[in-house]
Order: structure tokens, then C-alpha cells, then sequence
């Protein structure tokens, strides 16, 4: 959107679009009316033959581009019917359309599915975003004085017009502290991410506002047994998936044999009532394969296993990876999530996946029981479940004495800004000031978490807020669309969350000898569905890839840090210190873990040399 006039605005969304050309591999539309260019790359899923966008109401005065999928729309388009519109496409998109004319802004309360969307209202002279609750689409703007742009990828709004944008240096060290850049803030100081359940209108002169319509709360109902909760849980999930297969394509699911996708893949199996292809990615590490479980599972639902295998680092493949993201992206299982949407792409142009059981239903908790152990009650509790003595009487202690420790506020503290010392190590001297600033994103979503009703719910929410968006979905998103393959995950759903946000604390998660598990009732649900103890109760070891060992003396990753070290001229040597990279590589070798600050130095290195002309003032 053009304010001013100074962009040839039709050119400049035409490059824009054909950026994005791996979304929407099976056509492209354009939509022009001054100050307004919309730009639209299909993936056909629903309504192959008339569902093009960009697309208009009857008087074509709202337009709309179009994200993602929505799984109401046909409950939706007749209540739309019975108010009198009338529609020219079988298309979800157009369903918003007319909803956007009848409810207006409220129309995204409206929804059920994944979405990032624009309006253009010509009446009103504004044009309406929108970002589903969960952030399962990406949207991302750009304001630049005279011109408001936006994307599904960083990558369309590097250069508008060839106006480069200019980089945060803030987020440098945010990234080395995560492996991503929470939203609303991104690698370039112009360019932001518009945050899950929330909408802009941006009027035709650019004045921009930006409104949360949706936010959540766990609510723990007490009234219901466990037993109760695991079919009640059974029965939305179920449900859920049902809802998700709405499509005019093929499809299949994601198979790795942990909990969330063997519950996926067994639902989808009950609701066809025939088999479907599962698809597993396989480690030459056999410490990281979990290939075993997934054919354990496959066979017991009945689905067809097809599976890839990764032994090494390619890096032409990494490189392409990291370029993909825009930004610094450093969770480093988006190689195996690459490599699959490659392998599934061969054969299905839609997959459902298990992604968000883990934020729901706490998957994480066994990485909570330090911090818990800051919590006196819980040092109480703790001790009477081990029988010790010492932990009761420490516990008693820290509140006779008053010194109790938030365990939240002290989780939250540790995570705006952790560990500063090995990034400090890493990084050039003029650069350190950044490592003491707390990052606002976190600090933020923190606050949206604190009236939850006990420590562990605080945590999970802060997950689905935060980790969730930025690194799971995201990894997901862009790994899969640059493929043109389009992901659902059905436990990330307004209906599994009116389920999973009433569930109290006690049936998710589990403790016994030591160590605090999570998924108590997913867990059940296997159960209940034949799978044994061995399958549904081993240790959690998540899609991951073995960095730790490519960092050892002789790896690929060592090797390749080493050899960027060694260019005086690498613009690498501008943001860190080679004598400090060393050092923690050096470390590392010795027996120490690094492997994480190791590698996210290493793809910032690989995307700074892809974008060498992005300024950074530190």
C-alpha cells in the first residue's frame, strides 16, 4: 500500500508475489486500485476451479487476499446465505468475504482454522489484516514512511521498491539467546511480525492500529474424572482431525512415534475407516532415531510407512534452508521438517502433523522441576512424595524465614536474558552492551501469563504464547510451504483448546522417582487404544538433530566454523570475536555442550554472508 504515490505499486507487489512463489505453486492473481496492490500466490486445496484470489464481494468493494485454510466455512457460508449474499465460489476465502461484510471486524471470532488475511474495504478506506489465534500463518509488514507492505515471508519485504531495509542489532543477540526472534520484532528494524490473535486496520493514508481479539485462560474444571477428561479428550481430537481433512486433495500425516502424532495418525485411521501414508524422518544416529516407534505404530493403526533418512549436514541443502527464513532461524530440526516436506511433497500436497500437545498438554514439564525446586510448597510436596525429610524441613525453613521464590517470576527472569557471559565470549566488545537488555517480547507475554492459576499453568501458557509461534510454527510453515505443502495440525484448534484450557494441572502432569512427566492424558488415550507401556510411557526425545556431535573435532559443523574463522574478510569477523567462537568450539571439544550458541553462531554466519548488505549499528 502506497500513501504517497512514489511506488510503481503494481511492479513492486508483482516482485513481491513471485518472492513467494513456493506458497502457491498452482496459479497467481493480482488486485489493483490505488493506493491498494494485492498480490496472491494459490495452492489449491479447496475448490480447485473457482477458488482464485484475489477475490471480491458483489459490488467488488471488499477484496481479499487469503492464508491458510478454514474448517467452518461451509456451517458459516449458509448462516452467510440465509442473510441474503450471494456467492459465485465454493471457496472458504469467499466466506470471509461476506463474513467481513456482515460482522465486520468480528468475523475472525468467526473462524475456525489457520489464516493471515487482508481486507481491502474501499468504502472505508482501510484495509483489514488478520492473524489466526495460534499463529499457525505467518503475516509480517513493513512501514517505511510512505508505503505499508506486508508478507507470509520475511524475504518480500527485504528490498520494497529498492528500499533495503535496515538490521536490528537488538535482535542479534535475541537470537543467540533463543534460536529465533519472538514477535512482534524480527532481524530488521522495519519489519515486524503481527502477533497471533490479533488484527490491524491500516486506513489509505497509513495510519496503522493494531487489536488483540482473541487471548486465552486455563480454567481448571475439578468436576470431572480423569476417566472422564481422556474421553471427552479422545472424542474433540477426534473430531478435530475430522475437521481438518476438509479438502479436495489428497492428503496424509506425520508419523514420527511420539505421542501427539501416533494420536493423530490413529484418529485419522478411525475417521477413514481405511489406511493412509504416514511419513517418518530417520537419523543415522541412532540415538536420535525414533524410527522403531514409528514403524511400531504405523503397523499397529494400519497406515503405510514411508520414510527419509539424514546422515550429515549438506550444507547447499542448509544454506538454502537458512535463506528461506529471512531471518536467523536456529532450531535445528528444521532440517529433518525441510527434508520430510520434501519427501512428502512427492506424493500428497497436504499432510496433518501432531505439533502443539506438547504447549497444551504439557510435554515439557520435565524441563520445569528445577525451577519448581525454587518453590518451597513444592520442595514440601516433593519430599513427602520421596519420603526425605530434608526437603520438607527446607521447604518449612524458606517460609518461616519469608525468603520464597516466585518460581515463575524467576523462570521469566532467566529467560529474557540467559546466560549473557557465553554470548559476551562470543560476540565483538562493542556489541556486549546488547546482552544485558531483557528481551520485551518475553517480558510481555509473561505478563498475559501471570493471573494463570499455579506455576506449571503460568509455563504452559507462556509456551503456546511464545515457543509455540515462534519456533514450532514457524519452523513448520516456512520448511513445508517452500515446498508447497500445506500442514495442519489438528491439537493447535479452538475446540481442543475449550477442552485442553479446562484441565487441572494434577491430569497432565505426573511425578514419580524424581522426575516430572507430562501428557497423563494423551497418554491414556494410547493406552486405552492397545498401545503398551514401553511405547506410550519411554522418555521423550523430540525431532532433533545431532549437533552436539557435528561440533566434536572432525565434524562438519566444526569444520565449517573453523574455516569462517579463518577469513579475515567473512563479514562473520564484524559481530564476532574469532578468539571467543574458538574458545567455546575448544571447550566443546573437550567435553563441554555448546552445541546450541554454537550453532546458532553458525546459520547467523551463513545468513549474514547471504545478506552481507544489511547494516547493523550496534
Amino acid at each position: 500500500m502506497d500513501a504517497s504515490g512514489q511506488l510503481d505499486i503494481e511492479r513492486v507487489v508483482k516482485q513481491m508475489t513471485d518472492l513467494q512463489k513456493h506458497r502457491g505453486p498452482d496459479g497467481e492473481g493480482f488486485y489493483v486500485h490505488h493506493p491498494v496492490a494485492f498480490g496472491h500466490r494459490r495452492l489449491s486445496i479447496i475448490d480447485l476451479s473457482t477458488g482464485a484470489q484475489p477475490i471480491s464481494n458483489e459490488d467488488q468493494s471488499v477484496w481479499i487476499t487469503f492464508n491458510g485454510e478454514i474448517y467452518n466455512y461451509p456451517v458459516l457460508r449458509d448462516e452467510l446465505l440465509a442473510c441474503g449474499h450471494i456467492f459465485h465460489t465454493h471457496s472458504d476465502t469467499e466466506v470471509i468475504v461476506h463474513g467481513y461484510e456482515e460482522w465486520g471486524t468480528a468475523v475472525v471470532n468467526k473462524l475456525r482454522g489457520m489464516f493471515a488475511f487482508a481486507i481491502a474495504d474501499l468504502n472505508k478506506k482501510k484495509v483489514f489484516i488478520a492473524r489466526d489465534p495460534f499463529g499457525i500463518k505467518p503475516l509480517v509488514y513493513r512501514t517505511d514512511g510512505s508505503f505499508f507492505a506486508f508478507a507470509s515471508e520475511i524475504n518480500a519485504l527485504k528490498n520494497v521498491g529498492g528500499k533495503l531495509a535496515k538490521g536490528n542489532a537488538e535482535a542479534v543477540d535475541i537470537f543467540l539467546r533463543y534460536g529465533y526472534i519472538p514477535a512482534p520484532e524480527t532481524i530488521f528494524l522495519n519489519v515486524k511480525k503481527l502477533l497471533p490473535g490479533c488484527f490491524m486496520e491500516v486506513s489509505f493514508g497509513g495510519e496503522v492500529t493494531i487489536t488483540r481479539y482473541w487471548d486465552f485462560d486455563f480454567t481448571p474444571n475439578n468436576t470431572k474424572t480423569a476417566a472422564e477428561w481422556t474421553f471427552e479428550l479422545e472424542k474433540t481430537i477426534d473430531e478435530s482431525v475430522a475437521a481438518h481433512t476438509i479438502s479436495d486433495v489428497p492428503y496424509g500425516v506425520f508419523l514420527s512415534g511420539g505421542i501427539d502424532s501416533t494420536i493423530i495418525a490413529s484418529s485419522l485411521k478411525k475417521y477413514l475407516g481405511h489406511s493412509s501414508t504416514a511419513f517418518c524422518m530417520d537419523f543415522a544416529e541412532k540415538e536420535y532415531s525414533e524410527l522403531t516407534y514409528a514403524k511400531q505404530a504405523s503397523e499397529k493403526i494400519g497406515h503405510n510407512l514411508v520414510t527419509g533418512l539424514i546422515d550429515d549436514i549438506v550444507f547447499d541443502d542448509l544454506k538454502k534452508i537458512i535463506k528461506q527464513y529471512g531471518e536467523p532461524f536456529g532450531d535445528s530440526s528444521c532440517i529433518p521438517t525441510w527434508k520430510i516436506a520434501e519427501l512428502v511433497r512427492k506424493h500428497v500436497p497436504l499432510v496433518l502433523s501432531g505439533d502443539g500437545g506438547d504447549e497444551l498438554f504439557a510435554g515439557y514439564a520435565a524441563g520445569y522441576l528445577g525451577i519448581l525446586s525454587h518453590d518451597p510448597w513444592f520442595r514440601i510436596k516433593r519430599g513427602f512424595w520421596e519420603m526425605q525429610f530434608k526437603r520438607i524441613a527446607s521447604g518449612i525453613k524458606q517460609i518461616l524465614l519469608g525468603k520464597r521464590v516466585d518460581p515463575f517470576k524467576h523462570y521469566i527472569s532467566n529467560l529474557a536474558n540467559p546466560n549473557p557471559g557465553f554470548r559476551k565470549m562470543a560476540l565483538q566488545k562493542h556489541w556486549h552492551h546488547l546482552t544485558e537488555i531483557p528481551c520485551q517480547a518475553i517480558l510481555d507475554s509473561a505478563e498475559r501469563c501471570y493471573e494463570q492459576p499455579d506455576f506449571l499453568l503460568k509455563v504452559q501458557k507462556m509456551d503456546v504464547l511464545n515457543y509455540m509461534p515462534n519456533d514450532i510454527l514457524t519452523k513448520v510453515d516456512i520448511a513445508t510451504m517452500a515446498h508447497g505443502l500445506e500442514t495442519r495440525p489438528p491439537l493447535i484448534d479452538k475446540e481442543v483448546y475449550s477442552i485442553g484450557l479446562q484441565i487441572p494441572s494434577q491430569l497432565n502432569f505426573n511425578y514419580s522417582r524424581g522426575k516430572l512427566s507430562g501428557k497423563k492424558l494423551l497418554k491414556a488415550i494410547l493406552s486405552r487404544q492397545g498401545f503398551d507401556n514401553a511405547f506410550v510411557h519411554r522418555s521423550k526425545k523430540g525431532f532433533t538433530v545431532p549437533k552436539r556431535i557435528w561440533f566434536q573435532e572432525g565434524g562438519s559443523a566444526n569444520a565449517f566454523i573453523k574455516e569462517m574463522i579463518s577469513k579475515k574478510d567473512h563479514p562473520f569477523n564484524s559481530i564476532f570475536d574469532p578468539k571467543g567462537v574458538l574458545s567455546l568450539l575448544t571447550k566443546h571439544e573437550a567435553g563441554e555442550n555448546y552445541a546450541n550458541l554454537l550453532w546458532y553462531i553458525l546459520v547467523f554466519a551463513i545468513w549474514f554472508e547471504q545478506n552481507d548488505t544489511v547494516s547493523f549499528n550496534s
